[in-house]
């Protein structure tokens, strides 16, 4: 009837609010909890950025630096451990070439990583193989590469007039040490993606050695090639090469770090060239591979992760890992001999520059 129809209306009305407020306060409550969870989370991770941003400001007494044109992960919250390396991170160059490579393509550049204090060693090498004229018809670039120290005094003043006078350091702002090498490395590769992508090759070379540059780019890299070789890496290829277990030794590693007993093919630090279509790829490459304090083994590495196999010199002996003693004859059939002090590199140049043939 009619009447009951109003009656049960009666009920439905208050129930219906009931259920509803009931449903509101509950939605309510939970959205609360969830909003409050994130309003946490955010003002937490921005407190972390913050104080990552505020441990690594630039040096006091340095330019406004360029910043490198990579994609970077953020710094770790926990400070480093002995064999931690803080790669990839935003490092920024101090002192910068940009326009070394801008206006020609440059067949071979030549990077020489330098601690910031060996003015001694960056002469030497400018007198001698690191000369960019060494080569006729042959455009050839040369730098030298450093961190920081942890004391400068006045030597940043002289790097900024060393700079303005030769125009071929680079430095950018981590520490330049031993156990940051794989930085300075790495360092090296963003520079020449972003400074430097139309040059056909680089190479990598210690300050102790005797390199012999014409004979790199005449029998190795063939300036006369249609086009530049892909995906080539050369120099001393070391295959299966052990981990050092022994502490106190300079290559010491502790299973933790790295628990395999031996080490990915790679090239030994003291020479190598490459072509610079790897430097991407290694670049690219490196957001994937976990770094590590030894460069040259790191670079092994990223080459596995790529794969890419690094390729044999076209003759064994090409590329020494150990001191041998001069000889004219000898050492025109070698790219790069190790373990010379500069007195000795300045010497055997002189005598090596000799007109007349070598044999």
């Amino acid at each position: 009837s009619g009447s009951d129809g109003e009656l049960v209306a009666l009920w439905l009305d208050p129930l219906c609010s009931f259920l509803i407020l009931c449903g509101a306060v509950l939605s309510l409550n939970y959205i609360s909890i969830d909003f409050w969870s994130f309003i946490v989370k955010t003002w937490t991770q921005w407190g972390r950025v913050k104080g990552q941003e505020s441990g690594t400001a630039q040096p006091r007494g340095t330019s406004t630096p360029t910043t490198l044109k990579s994609t970077t992960t953020q710094a770790p919250w926990k400070p480093l451990g002995p064999f931690e390396i803080l790669y990839p991170h935003k490092y920024h160059f101090i002192l910068d070439e940009p326009e070394k490579c801008r206006n020609q393509c440059p067949f071979l550049v030549l990077v020489v990583p330098v601690a910031p204090h060996n003015r001694a060693a960056r002469d030497t090498i400018r007198r001698t193989w690191g000369n960019e004229s060494l080569v006729p018809g042959v455009t050839i670039r040369r730098l030298f590469l450093l961190g920081l120290e942890d004391q400068t005094g006045g030597l940043q003043e002289e790097l900024h007039a060393e700079s303005k006078e030769h125009h071929d350091l680079l430095q950018a702002n981590f520490l330049d040490r031993y156990l940051n090498l794989t930085i300075k490395t790495m360092v090296m590769i963003e520079w020449l993606v972003t400074r430097c992508p139309n040059a056909s090759y680089a190479a990598k070379v210690d300050t102790d050695m005797f390199f012999n540059v014409d004979l790199l780019v005449n029998t190795l890299l063939d300036p006369h090639a249609a086009q530049p070789k892909e995906d080539y890496i050369t120099g001393a290829v070391i295959r299966n090469g052990l981990v050092q277990r022994q502490k106190g030794t300079k290559w010491y590693v502790p299973e933790e770090v790295f628990p395999q007993e031996t080490y990915p093919c790679y090239v030994s630090g003291n020479a190598y060239a490459f072509s610079m279509d790897l430097s991407e790829k290694i670049l690219r490459a490196s957001r994937h591979v976990r770094a590590f304090h030894l460069e040259d083994v790191y670079l092994g590495m990223c080459l596995e992760h790529l794969g890419i196999l690094p390729t044999d010199p076209p003759q064994p002996g090409l590329f020494y890992l150990w001191q041998i003693p001069y000889n004219r004859c000898k050492f025109s059939g070698i790219v790069s001999i190790t373990g010379f002090s500069l007195n000795k590199i300045d010497r055997y140049w002189s005598d090596f520059q000799k007109p007349g043939p070598p044999c």
